[in-house]
């Protein structure tokens, strides 16, 4: 069975995903299928991270079929780092 992904990301060692997690806590218990999170602390200026580079992987190998972030900005701070991973995706 294919699993939904869950992306957290922060920019710096002292924050925390608190907020984004209550969000999508509450889009996972709804899910009827198997959810992995996948958490970076890291800058969103450069997609070598991880914990992204896990979800990728996943991604690329067909375990993972969907993927949810708080928002897009999660996933990626800069245009042509965004469009390169729209591509893949």
């Amino acid at each position: 069975m294919k699993k939904a992904a869950i992306y957290t990301r922060v920019s710096t060692k002292t924050q925390d995903t608190r907020a984004q997690a209550a969000d999508l806590k509450t889009w996972e218990e709804r899910q009827d299928q198997p959810v992995k999170w996948y958490r970076d602390k890291a800058t969103g200026t450069n997609m070598e991270r991880p914990g992204f580079q896990s979800l990728m992987d996943d991604i690329a190998s067909g375990e993972v079929d969907t993927l949810v972030v708080w928002r897009l900005d999660r996933l990626g701070r800069t245009a042509s780092g965004l469009t390169k991973l729209f591509d893949e995706l």
